[in-house]
């Protein structure tokens, strides 16, 4: 008969039918028949098949640690008196019995903590590690994994921790009156008010280095021990020892290669290293390997959108979020793997049973990611277990978490229902984490290896002689020069890449440009704002429209990258309408061929500003076009021109020194031009010596023979 229909009868037709069904076999028979149910995932037959055995014979002794490390395993808080119960029974029968020593090992940490004593002082423990040395196994593998994770507990415990008086966080709030949350998990706040504040660190340091040993040596007499490199990992994840992780889960996977575990510790690291490449080829081996619940959670989005959006395509959602177009891989996505993964390795606890992606915290690092900083606070051993409080900042908000025994270890502290309200303000922090999910809209900032620099760069909107626009891009590429490089002809050892990406409203790609570029010409390089820039210029004919632009620069050498992401609306110049292109400030316009990093608009060259700042005894050149002129009687193209220059007063701190109360500057004049054909270009020199430091807006209206106008405005700084 099939367990599932066994268990079906056992309801149906009583216990006399299970026991007449499986009693026809042997204590050890119903053993044996308890561990294949086991293997098959099905612990409700095991369980009935043990206790069966147990029945038959009173003195199988594998049968009461089977039933022992099964309850165990399934939940400690609730199952651990009769887990102990029948492992008493089990080392009664077999007193010497290793294996049976290391579950006692396990359940006496797990009581101890529970009455909040430290583990490795508790003298019940000292005894049994000495009895466990005294039967010779103290150099195998499972004693020596059993023993490292005794001291990983302690340095969990010990962790950016310290003691402080056994409060509760709401009495902190209404009797000792700090006055925020971070200011309830400062020891200054604590010290202020006489308490004693006892920092936990050299102990912790101590339970790290010795959780190392016993793993490492567990590692060594069987390198296959899949358990001991996940704690090791775990322990090098969560002290922030990135090349211990990398060693550990490199060794994990070469032993290991079909554990989904291990490539998945090697993205992490990797992610976390910033070699995006090797982190991208690491997780999807493990999304191959992965067991499906593990698999779903690094594939769903859910956690980083707001609770109540309707469903979105993921394979949508990953291309708007992507934060740099010019890498072949989604750095966003690789950052969700991360987080997904580093909570699927640190806060999964076999004790429970939950995957670490379902507690509190990993929810929390997935939606959020690590937090900047990390205090943990125990009570004073006074009077028996009290919980102890875990304080992350993110610094524009922070979250606190109770400890809770025999489940996830921590969960979000939310006021109780009768909590004083001013505590529920005081925390400014919702009871429910949907309610922190539409406070708090997900976190992430793209950095690169190399860090990231300002990107300097302007856009300017043409027509192209085709008739389509045309977008100027000019940027600015920061350089450092050593001694002498300015002599040279050409920048030595300089390589960058340069993007120019549009996308729709739908987040489809409408316009990509990239450009590799090397031996950059030293003739282009100005100073702006005491930084040395290579300024380039960069044409693209686009077709009008609202887009999503990225604009990006990224230095191969120094592994730096400039972004600006945001909207962009591409003008439409039409024959029959007046219009007017983009004011283009530039630092000379000549019809002679120029150097440096010139834009050539027959009949005129170019030069550029890519800064805003312009020093008043410099003349400010002024470049623009205008489109669908109309002639008049006499066959010209004529318009009325008209520039006016504003002082922007109180918008700027440029001339700190400028009286109280005076009216900003003013000038402005007014000329006809005339032009051959329906498009017209024209520059206009301006002398700005007579007008103060500040910022300042430049107008400019036009109107034609037939009455219609078009304006155009720009803003610089003068110094």
């Amino acid at each position: 008969m099939r367990p599932l229909a066994l268990i079906l009868a056992g309801l149906l037709l009583g216990p006399a039918f299970v026991s007449s069904a499986i009693g026809q076999r042997s204590g050890r028979e119903l053993l044996k028949a308890g561990q294949e149910a086991l293997r098959r995932g099905d612990s409700a037959m095991a369980e009935a098949s043990w206790q069966a055995a147990i029945r038959m014979d009173s003195r199988l002794d594998s049968a009461y640690y089977a039933l022992a490390r099964l309850l165990w395993s399934r939940n400690p808080e609730r199952h651990r008196r009769e887990a102990r119960r029948l492992l008493d029974r089990a080392l009664r029968l077999q007193p010497d019995n290793l294996t049976y020593r290391l579950l006692e090992l396990e359940i006496r940490a797990f009581e101890a903590e529970r009455a909040g004593l430290q583990v490795l002082a508790d003298g019940r423990l000292r005894l049994l590690l000495k009895r466990i040395e005294e039967l010779g196994g103290y150099n195998t593998a499972p004693v020596q994994y059993a023993l490292g994770m005794l001291q990983l507990r302690a340095w969990r415990r010990l962790h950016n921790a310290y003691e402080t008086a056994p409060e509760p966080l709401e009495e902190r709030i209404r009797g000792m009156g700090a006055s925020s949350l971070r200011a309830a998990f400062d020891p200054e706040f604590w010290h202020a008010r006489r308490q004693r504040v006892l920092r936990l660190q050299s102990a912790a340091e101590e339970a790290r280095r010795a959780a190392i040993a016993h793993l490492e040596t567990a590692l060594q007499l069987d390198s296959l021990y899949r358990d001991a490199y996940l704690a090791l990992g775990r322990l090098h994840l969560e002290a922030r020892d990135l090349s211990g992780a990398a060693s550990v889960f490199e060794r994990f996977s070469r032993n290991l290669p079909a554990d989904g575990l291990a490539w998945l510790g090697i993205g992490v690291v990797r992610h976390f290293q910033k070699r995006f490449a090797e982190a991208e080829d690491a997780f999807r081996r493990a999304l191959t390997l992965l067991d499906a619940e593990t698999r779903r959670a690094l594939q769903d989005i859910s956690l980083l959108r707001e609770p109540d959006a309707p469903p979105e395509d993921p394979e949508r959602f990953w291309v708007q979020q992507d934060p740099f177009l010019l890498t072949a891989h989604n750095e966003r996505q690789l950052e969700h793997y991360a987080r997904v993964g580093y909570a699927t390795l640190v806060y999964t606890t076999p004790r429970s049973g939950v995957p670490g992606w379902k507690t509190d915290r990993g929810r929390l690092v997935i939606r959020y990611g690590l937090p900047l900083r990390e205090v943990l606070q125990r009570p004073q051993l006074e009077g028996g277990y009290q919980p102890a409080y875990l304080f992350w900042d993110y610094g524009s908000f922070a979250l606190a978490f109770e400890e809770r025994l025999g489940g996830d270890g921590f969960v979000l502290f939310a006021p109780k229902a009768g909590d004083d309200p001013e505590v529920i303000r005081w925390l400014n922090m919702p009871a429910l984490e949907a309610e922190l999910r539409r406070k708090m809209p997900s976190t992430y900032r793209f950095i690169p290896a190399g860090g990231l620099f300002e990107l300097t760069h302007r856009v300017y909107y043409f027509r192209s002689d085709s008739g389509a626009t045309e977008v100027v891009h000019l940027y600015g590429i920061p350089i450092r020069l050593r001694p002498g490089q300015r002599e040279v002809s050409h920048i030595p050892g300089a390589v960058f890449r340069l993007g120019f990406f549009l996308e729709d409203s739908l987040g489809r790609r409408r316009y990509t440009y990239q450009e590799r570029m090397r031996r950059l010409p030293t003739d282009q390089l100005r100073i702006v704002d005491g930084r040395s820039l290579w300024v380039g210029i960069s044409p693209h004919s686009v077709p009008p429209g609202t887009y999503r632009a990225a604009f990006e620069l990224y230095d191969e050498t120094l592994q730096m990258a400039g972004i600006e992401h945001g909207p962009l609306s591409v003008p439409r110049f039409s024959d029959d309408q007046l219009a007017i292109s983009s004011l283009l400030l530039a630092e000379q316009v000549s019809e002679e061929p120029l150097g440096g990093p010139v834009w050539h608009r027959s009949p005129y060259w170019i030069l550029p500003a890519i800064g805003e700042r312009f020093q008043r005894h410099h003349p400010l050149y002024v470049y623009w076009e205008v489109y669908g002129l109309q002639p008049d009687e006499r066959g010209r193209y004529e318009v009325e021109v008209e520039y006016t220059i504003l002082e922007q007063v109180g918008s700027s701190s440029e001339a700190p020194d400028r009286p109280p109360g005076r009216q900003g500057a003013r000038i402005s004049a007014r000329l006809p031009v005339s032009f051959p054909q329906p498009t017209g270009r024209y520059y206009v020199t301006l002398d700005l010596a007579s007008l103060p430091a500040g910022a300042y807006v430049l107008l400019l209206h036009l109107r034609d023979s037939k009455g219609r106008e078009a304006h155009a405005r720009t803003r610089f700084l003068l110094q």
